[in-house]
């Protein structure tokens, strides 16, 4: 604005000086300042539609805390030079906010220009990388046009939750494996939480090799022989991990809410990665637009594949919880589900009730920021800190 009110100022100067001194020289004066000013505004409008951006990134998925690059590439389908192009960059909240957010160039012989931003990942999810306000000024630099909003540019990137270690002496933990059938198994005993049987009611002789813990020391001091105990399968159902991914509904604002959505995929993926680095297959599950993606492991194997695939899935589906397991087990067996979730509501509830009826365990776990507003009917309900220390709802 203050340059179109300089341009007037000494356009009308020009005129004024036609009229009150000199004509021949003040005519020239008056329009050069006329027809340059029009030259100049008609070759940037015929410009700025031959103006293309395009917005690239060296990863789809990005690592959070780790500097990433974006290329913007700008080209132009034009031999005329290109006036300067100024333009926005914005982000999403899970990024931190660039130091730098606006850019302004001049293209004049190149066709072809880049640039590159870095940016830092911070929260992990699906997140938006936008080109917009692009804006282009004249040769003179006293007029600016807005580029047509079609040509503005978004992309959207995921970020990848982090796994972290966890202490695996907290209470939760402990509570989670007396859940599990004991087993005084040696080979059992090794990982910690591998449990497959129940102490039986026969006996065999002792063979070099059997777990002294199984030697029925009454028994065989009776008959002067060594005896050990036979155990009975067990038909056990191993932890289920379900990723609650319904919109939470008690959030101060928008990035709170991505920082507590953070909080359980991070947690529960941290859970897994204990359970199976300690040899325990455990079964992961959540919902991705409705879809009810569920998965096995056994090993460490796969668990950052699954990490990149929810840090693409929004907290925006209503979770039925089907898939607490609710099926009849007899006294022998046992299913353990572990839910985290952002909010308990009745349907959970009444889920719960109903696995637990039928020998399920239950544990709920939930952000501490948000416990403020939770139930307390239920329970077996754990809160997750800021350092991922779980400790139990009271």
């Amino acid at each position: 604005m203050k340059s179109i009110i300089s341009y007037f100022s000494v356009f009308i100067s020009a005129i004024l000086y036609m009229l009150l001194f000199d004509k021949a020289a003040g005519g020239i004066m008056t329009v050069f300042l006329f027809v340059t000013p029009v030259i100049s505004i008609f070759l940037t409008v015929s410009a700025k539609k031959r103006i293309i951006f395009e917005l690239e990134c060296d990863n789809e998925i990005l690592n959070k805390g780790k500097l990433e690059k974006i290329h913007v590439n700008i080209t132009k389908d034009t031999i005329l030079p290109l006036p300067f192009i100024c333009f926005t960059v914005e982000l999403s909240k899970r990024f931190c906010e660039l130091a730098q957010n606006v850019y302004k160039f001049s293209m004049s012989e190149n066709r072809e220009l880049t640039v590159d931003i870095d940016v830092n990942p911070k929260i992990c999810g699906p997140a938006d990388i936008c080109i917009n306000k692009i804006y282009i000024t004249d040769y003179l630099g006293i007029f600016k046009f807005k580029i047509n909003p079609d040509m503005l540019v978004c992309k959207t990137v995921s970020i990848s939750p982090d796994i972290v270690e966890i202490d695996e002496s907290n209470e939760l933990l402990r509570n989670i494996f007396s859940s599990l059938t004991d087993n005084d198994d040696d080979d059992a005993s090794k990982s910690g939480f591998g449990k497959s049987s129940f102490p039986g009611y026969e006996y065999r002789n002792y063979v070099p090799g059997d777990s002294l813990k199984k030697i029925n020391w009454k028994l065989s001091s009776k008959r002067n022989q060594l005896f050990v105990r036979l155990d009975e399968a067990s038909n056990i159902t191993l932890p289920d991990i379900f990723l609650d991914t319904s919109e939470p509904v008690n959030v101060n604002n928008e990035e709170t809410a991505m920082y507590t959505q953070q909080t359980i995929i991070e947690a529960s993926l941290s859970l897994l990665m204990m359970f199976v680095r300690h040899g325990l297959e455990c079964t992961y599950s959540y919902y991705d637009n409705g879809i009810l993606k569920k998965e096995s492991f056994n090993s460490p194997d796969g668990i950052q594949k699954l990490a990149d695939n929810i840090s693409s899935v929004n907290f925006n589906n209503i979770s039925d919880y089907e898939n607490i397991n609710t099926q009849s087990h007899s006294s022998k067996s046992t299913g353990v589900n572990i839910v985290y979730t952002l909010n308990i509501n009745n349907q959970l509830i009444n889920r719960a009730r109903s696995a637990s009826d039928n020998n399920n365990a239950v544990k709920i776990i939930i952000p501490e920021n948000t416990a403020y507003s939770q139930s307390a009917g239920m329970s077996d309900v754990w809160l997750i800190k800021e350092n991922y220390e779980i400790c139990r709802f009271i």
